[in-house]
């Protein structure tokens, strides 16, 4: 956005804020839109819609560009934050969140895998059953840990050999599809 702000742009903001003080003026209630206050012959008003037509024409632009999209979603699948994401394809955070959010199934997609991830599936080898807590917390509970960063060691390990406590076994739930078992 702050490729199309030009010092004309400036230039015309300052004009108009000295000519129609009232238009900035912010009142509860009242439409803040300066195109409803300001004569639409004014030249500095012209110059302000262009730029707001220039602003939306690249958003979109970058909505319809599908391949982003497409990289966007394989990010996703991996189970990246959108920070992640977007360091991984050198993009800026804020046009990753437009785009995410202004396309549902990028939208979904991202909500499920956040979810996903932090879903943990405990395996108890005394009573040889399978058992997913919502979060790492619960499952740190579960397996009498006292702090929940006793649990992140196991869960850096997608193969962890070792039972824990001598009896437990730990994974994200991710990993178990993924793997079809511990």
């Amino acid at each position: 956005m702050t490729s199309y702000v030009t010092p004309e742009l400036l230039k015309s903001l300052s004009r108009l804020k000295e000519k129609y003080p009232d238009a900035f003026e912010t009142k509860k209630g009242i439409s803040n839109d300066i195109t409803h206050l300001v004569p639409a012959d004014d030249p500095d008003l012209r110059t302000i819609v262009r730029f707001r037509n220039a602003v939306k024409a690249g958003d979109r632009r970058r909505l319809e560009d599908k391949r982003v999209a497409q990289r966007i979603a394989d990010c996703y699948t991996r189970y990246m934050t959108m920070r992640a994401t977007a360091g991984y394809l050198e993009m800026d955070l804020a046009e990753v969140k437009f785009i995410t959010e202004h396309d549902a199934n990028l939208r979904d997609l991202y909500h499920k895998h956040q979810h996903d991830w932090g879903r943990i599936i405990v395996y108890d080898d005394h009573t040889n059953s399978y058992t997913t807590y919502p979060s790492k917390y619960e499952a740190a509970v579960k397996i009498g840990f006292q702090r929940l960063s006793d649990l992140n060691y196991y869960l850096k390990y997608r193969h962890y050999p070792y039972l824990i406590k001598g009896r437990f076994k730990v994974k994200r739930r991710v990993w178990f599809d993924e793997d079809g078992c511990m």
